[in-house]
């Protein structure tokens, strides 16, 4: 029992690095093409998971998996990202959930990424390639880390 526990925990690291590795895959938000990286500004997840788009919740199915290597792909222009903290992962004590808005203009072919600055308490979205700040956003809810949706007005 000892070794399949051994080799789950290799074949999971394996798998791990070669996501890593792969190109990310485009999810579309309010109706992107994902055919052509260039046309469409494209989203990383950092330290903020991308809850919503334009005023409307995501769907279950649209919320990708964490560890998975993709990107949001989503129209140029002005959107608004609804976006909530990820959690610190330690049970005790917990970390309060944190929902943001985020307003920004975003631009074909640059890839963003939203963090947030939990010391100032801002969602933060930034260009991937130099890290120069295009939006911020502030806390528009906080609740119990067990709680289970965002309360975004």
């Amino acid at each position: 029992m000892k070794s399949w526990g051994k080799k789950g925990l290799v074949l999971g690291l394996v798998a791990l690095m070669l996501t890593a590795c792969s190109d990310p895959v485009m999810v579309s938000l309010g109706g992107a093409p994902t055919d052509n990286a260039q046309s469409v500004a494209r989203i990383r997840e950092g330290s903020m998971f991308v809850r919503g788009f334009d005023q409307r919740r995501l769907e279950l199915s649209e919320i990708r998996n964490p560890i998975g290597n993709f990107v949001f792909a989503v129209t140029p222009g002005a959107h608004s990202l609804l976006a909530m903290n990820v959690q610190s992962g330690h049970v005790i004590p917990t970390e309060s959930m944190r929902c943001y808005v985020i307003e920004a203009e975003m631009k074909a072919g640059v890839i963003y990424r939203l963090d947030e600055d939990k010391g100032m308490r801002l969602a933060v979205l930034k260009r991937e390639d130099s890290g120069e700040r295009v939006a911020v956003g502030e806390l528009v809810s906080q609740q119990s880390a067990y709680s289970d949706v965002c309360r975004w007005k």
